[in-house]
């Protein structure tokens, strides 16, 4: 089955997200699964299991945070079909501050 990839953020930020080795030791992801095990998807496109999807947690770029539109949270992907498959919100930020809001309860966005 062909899928468009739905993406939510570029792909170049996504890797350097990915490779930021102090955000993802920050982040395990057993914590990520474990809180949104329920709702996880398969990905959309082979139809892996949301338990074997490279989970990341994405933190956008700096100047974003005091511009407010800064966000994280755990991103589910398919490294096979290169699919962005879920996003699951837990910061945001306030205009003008450089320090995230926790979401509480974290978010759950799906397409």
């Amino acid at each position: 089955m062909l899928v468009k990839p739905k993406l939510w953020f570029p792909s170049t930020l996504v890797t350097l997200a990915r490779q930021n080795h102090h955000l993802q030791e920050q982040h395990h992801p057993a914590a990520g699964q474990a809180r949104y095990r329920d709702a996880a998807r398969p990905c959309p496109g082979c139809g892996c299991p949301a338990s074997r999807l490279a989970w990341i947690y994405f933190r956008s770029e700096a100047w974003t945070w005091p511009a407010g539109c800064g966000t994280g949270g755990w991103l589910t992907l398919c490294d096979d079909c290169n699919i962005q498959v879920d996003y699951f919100l837990e910061e945001l930020s306030e205009h003008g501050h450089s320090e995230p809001v926790r979401v509480q309860p974290p978010a759950v966005i799906t397409a």
